[in-house]
């Protein structure tokens, strides 16, 4: 936390580092343990240990996961909500749909169903933006075209 920082940000409880959130941005960009491993000079099995919240990343680490993936230092400081899981959604093909794809795909729900319930959208207004993030997933050799 920064000098003169409280624990409250946003009206979001800052509760240090959170693995789940890791994982979560880590699926978000489409990427294996190993790839993002390799990116921040980490081995898989300490990326491993972070997201299932065995060990806390230095605040090196999470500089360079935050730079990494995208994403602000503190969007790893909150809990995850209401993750989209797998058996809660409905892939046209889901044997020929590759995991990695499919993670991605409940990552970005997740995030945009996040955003929509901080904003106060209903759930018919949810369901229609999520239903077209799904028809734009029309990539080739399991690429999202919409990234």
């Amino acid at each position: 936390a920064t000098r003169g920082s409280n624990s409250k940000t946003r009206g979001h409880r800052r509760v240090g580092f959170i693995g789940r959130r890791l994982r979560l941005a880590r699926h978000f960009r489409g990427l294996t343990q190993r790839e993002l491993g390799d990116i921040v000079t980490a081995s898989p099995a300490l990326i491993s240990q972070i997201e299932t919240g065995e060990r806390r990343p230095t605040a090196d680490l999470h500089a360079a996961l935050s730079d990494a993936l995208g994403f602000e230092l503190e969007f790893f400081e909150h809990p995850v909500e209401d993750e989209f899981r797998e058996e809660e959604c409905s892939f046209r093909r889901l044997g020929s749909t590759p995991a990695q794809l499919r993670q991605q795909v409940l990552a970005y729900g997740t995030l945009v169903g996040s955003v929509c319930h901080h904003r106060g959208l209903a759930w018919r207004e949810i369901r229609a933006i999520l239903l077209g993030v799904a028809d734009g997933v029309r990539g080739r050799r399991g690429r999202a075209t919409w990234f």
